[in-house]
């Protein structure tokens, strides 16, 4: 689940989410690009797991490092971000941070391909069918 920055009230989103999850008993990641917000469902939630989502291009060991301090158990990076090796170095550096990486928003066949080879925990895609059909064996 994915909590978006622009809502009038981000405190009132966490608090809503957090109590929407446990009501239904959910198995569910809830993720956003606001750390103030992921950090209050961490607080209102501790046992739900939490991922931080980013953009970012460059630095990701350091916005990896950014959510393990905040006690997140993932990262979640655009798919765009994780070139040539930089892929194989964030899942290495996020196993030895106990963390999980949910890459966004993977629809390329040979992209799902060679980051699922390279061990990323998930992938989030647009198009489900393509992706189960790129990764069968």
């Amino acid at each position: 689940m994915e909590l978006k920055r622009d809502v009038p009230s981000r405190p009132a989103l966490a608090r809503g989410a957090a109590q929407a999850i446990r009501d239904v008993r959910a198995d569910v990641l809830v993720s956003s690009f606001d750390l103030p917000t992921i950090d209050r469902i961490r607080a209102l939630a501790p046992a739900l797991p939490t991922a931080l989502l980013t953009a970012r291009t460059t630095g990701l060991d350091d916005v990896l490092a950014l959510a393990h301090d905040h006690g997140h158990g993932a990262l979640n990076p655009r798919a765009r971000a994780l070139v040539a090796r930089r892929a194989d170095r964030l899942v290495q550096r996020a196993r030895e941070l106990g963390m999980s990486l949910y890459v966004w928003t993977v629809n390329d066949s040979r992209q799902l391909r060679r980051l699922a080879t390279a061990g990323v925990t998930g992938l989030i895609t647009d198009v489900p069918d393509r992706a189960r059909r790129a990764l069968e064996p």
